[in-house]
């Protein structure tokens, strides 16, 4: 099942939905064409929301399929003033970036590097989180 847009997440923008919807048909006719095959195999990288962000989409990545850069877009659970959206892979943090507020109506996003990614074979998983500093 593909699924996109509204179905899967609110979304605030419908360029958001439409480029989803982009991704989620090319995927399903990647799928059509090559069956499981393109789908089974090659490393699984959960992403985890944690500490006010309160989910990712996408939940998992596969590094060997993932486009060069990857939008992982996420909500926070709360109002947040002067705080930090930080990327760690694994326990090392690897984006920090200062946001003046943030707020459980509006989609947040980070991009996400494939060559970074690619730079961690033992890469396990991916968490986004919201800091003070």
């Amino acid at each position: 099942m593909f699924a996109c847009g509204n179905v899967l997440h609110v979304h605030d923008l419908v360029d958001y939905v439409s480029e989803e919807a982009t991704r989620a048909g090319e995927n399903a006719a990647k799928y059509v064409q090559n069956g499981c095959k393109d789908q089974e195999g090659g490393k699984i990288i959960q992403l985890k929301a944690t500490d006010g962000a309160r989910y990712t989409v996408p939940c998992t990545i596969n590094p060997e399929r993932m486009d060069d850069l990857l939008t992982v877009r996420f909500r926070v659970g709360a109002v947040f003033k002067d705080s930090y959206v930080s990327v760690y892979f694994d326990d090392e943090r690897v984006m920090h970036k200062k946001k003046r507020i943030m707020a459980p109506g509006e989609m947040e996003q980070v991009i996400l590097q494939k060559k970074k990614i690619a730079e961690k074979p033992d890469l396990k998983t991916i968490t986004i989180k919201i800091e003070a500093e």
